[in-house]
């Protein structure tokens, strides 16, 4: 009796011939002959590619961002406890540039535009530096977009009827419209279900400082999150994004996105 686990499946064989496309060979009762992701296939990432697929609109952009020699600026938005921050930090720990601002500590600042008046500066700098060529996949991943400006800036003014909500729409519209002409950007809709955000919201009252912790209850993150959660399933709905990623699972989130690229791990090869 055999006992083999993986991502897909857990199961118990006892006296059944198995073939299945993640091993290298078939397994019998009475031949015993199990490649557990192989050198080769591990190296192709034929089993990342069983999982995630590429997307056409996030590969045909990265792809035309390569002709032209930019970057391709990809911003991560969504409520407060979807996972951007985590994300970003995976995406940091195998190569990528980021850039990281605190949008809610600029949130107090005055005037209110400062967080988008600092993203732009950062980008400007990427965009104009003589490095672009050691930016890893040319894609640049950022926490947040001016999108959230507009956004917890209804919500401060306690705006909710519909008439303010096709304004929103009008105004986020106008505002990515004015940025992709001046740099290529994707817009990626972390979506995490809002239970499990307030258990990451949670999660944070626990371990942060007194100063950090002061700073939410003074902007209210709390109280704002179910209205926040309702503007990001709206954008959804009219296309904001260019995609949406579960982030429920930060680890599976990392891979997944990058294989919207059509970008997929690689391994080097092992010592024989």
């Amino acid at each position: 009796m055999f006992l083999f686990r993986n991502h897909k499946f857990s199961s118990t064989i006892n006296n059944v011939y198995l073939k299945n496309s993640f091993f290298g060979e078939s397994l019998t009762s009475s031949s015993i002959s199990l490649k557990f992701y192989s050198n080769s296939i591990r190296e192709e990432g034929s089993v990342e590619k069983e999982w995630w697929k590429p997307t056409d609109n996030l590969s045909e952009a990265l792809e035309k961002s390569k002709a032209q020699n930019k970057p391709l600026f990809v911003f991560l938005e969504g409520p407060s406890g979807s996972g951007k921050q985590q994300l970003l930090e995976r995406f940091s720990n195998i190569g990528y540039q980021t850039i990281q601002n605190s949008f809610f500590k600029h949130s107090l600042s005055s005037p209110p535009t400062t967080f988008d008046n600092t993203l732009n500066q950062s980008i400007e700098s990427i965009k104009n530096s003589n490095n672009k060529n050691e930016i890893k996949n040319n894609i640049i991943f950022i926490h947040r977009s001016p999108i959230s400006s507009i956004i917890y800036n209804k919500i401060n003014n306690n705006n909710n009827n519909n008439n303010d909500n096709e304004k929103l729409i009008k105004e986020i519209k106008k505002i990515k419209e004015i940025n992709n002409e001046n740099y290529n950007s994707i817009y990626i809709y972390c979506k995490t279900p809002i239970e499990l955000i307030e258990q990451r919201l949670g999660g944070r009252y626990h371990f942060y400082e007194e100063n950090e912790t002061e700073l939410l209850e003074k902007l209210n993150i709390k109280s704002q999150q179910e209205q926040s959660y309702e503007i990001y399933d709206l954008l959804e709905k009219e296309s904001i994004f260019n995609q949406t990623l579960d982030t429920t699972s930060i680890k599976q989130a990392c891979p997944s996105l990058l294989a919207n690229f059509n970008i997929y791990f690689s391994f080097p090869p092992r010592n024989k």
